[in-house]
């Protein structure tokens, strides 16, 4: 599970208790206050050992008991993840806003909310989230690429670029950044650049290969069947860690070829390698290597 405890119950443990530790009882009993921080410690305890229903229990229970507390926004923020380990999406959104609302300069709030956003769909409200980030942090080159793949994700290939070009001049040697900034340019129309760019990332970093399926994706686009097979056949031949990314890409290029039982193998070899199903159908359905690529994070 993808928790906010690392970012939220780790270094920031100590902030929750030095908030309750400085609240006024204002309104509220010394029981009240003992049962409150009682069930704080059971859902640490609960999170801890891997008990996700007792420890939803332990935060809503707490939030009930005291909903007025200056701590519940921490509160909140991992309940939305114990919401989110179960699918629930748009019940984790809500209470990462109701937490925003409460204390709306929380960094890694706001950023995973953003994520939340991104991962279902909803960019104009990743984007605003992103946006907000980087209105503080302009020099955010993480905040920057994510939103960067918001816009590519919506085709939106000149406000991607003019993101990743920022990146690229701040940091020229990032290497996904160039790649992902070599993908938007060849949507833009730029082929002969795009290529460039890649080929020289392929060879001067041979051990990364996501330039190399870029490019295996392009040269699929551009109907150079016979270079796209190269190319990924050179990385699964010669890579020292060949993983299922690249033989889906090998894969598509197989159906691209109307190989069936070849494209069957390398999908198989995928799943062994750790590729869901949902990724397998992905790559079988689209056909598209380019953006599968760069805008999956498997």
């Amino acid at each position: 599970m993808r928790h906010l405890g690392k970012i939220l119950v780790e270094p920031f443990f100590a902030l929750f208790w030095g908030i309750l530790s400085a609240s006024s009882l204002s309104g509220q009993t010394p029981a009240e206050v003992a049962r409150y921080e009682r069930l704080v410690a059971e859902y640490f305890d609960y999170y801890e050992r891997g008990v996700n229903d007792s420890a939803e229990l332990a935060l809503r229970q707490a939030l009930l008991l005291l909903p007025e507390h200056r701590a519940n926004f921490l509160l909140r923020a991992n309940l939305a993840e114990l919401v989110v380990s179960r699918r629930d999406t748009l019940g984790a959104v809500s209470l990462l806003s109701e937490a925003l609302a409460e204390q709306p300069d929380m960094e890694e709030i706001r950023s995973r909310r953003a994520e939340l956003f991104e991962k279902s769909g909803k960019s104009n409200e990743a984007l605003a989230d992103l946006e907000a980030l980087l209105a503080k942090r302009p020099d955010n080159e993480v905040y920057r690429y994510r939103r960067a793949l918001v816009l590519l994700s919506e085709r939106l290939w000149n406000g991607a670029a003019a993101e990743l070009e920022l990146i690229v001049k701040n940091n020229p040697q990032g290497y996904l950044p160039r790649v992902t900034l070599a993908a938007a340019d060849f949507e833009r129309g730029l082929e002969l650049e795009a290529e460039k760019t890649l080929t020289g990332l392929r060879d001067a970093y041979p051990d990364l290969h996501i330039a190399a399926r870029v490019l295996t994706g392009i040269y699929l686009r551009q109907g150079r069947r016979s270079a796209a097979l190269e190319t990924i056949r050179k990385v699964i031949n010669e890579g020292r860690v060949v993983t299922a990314e690249d033989y889906l890409a090998r894969a598509v290029v197989w159906l691209a070829l109307d190989e069936e039982e070849e494209a069957a193998e390398d999908f198989a070899t995928a799943k062994e390698k750790g590729a869901s199903d949902e990724l397998i159908e992905r790559y079988r359905r689209s056909q598209e290597t380019i953006w599968n690529t760069i805008l999956i994070r498997s």
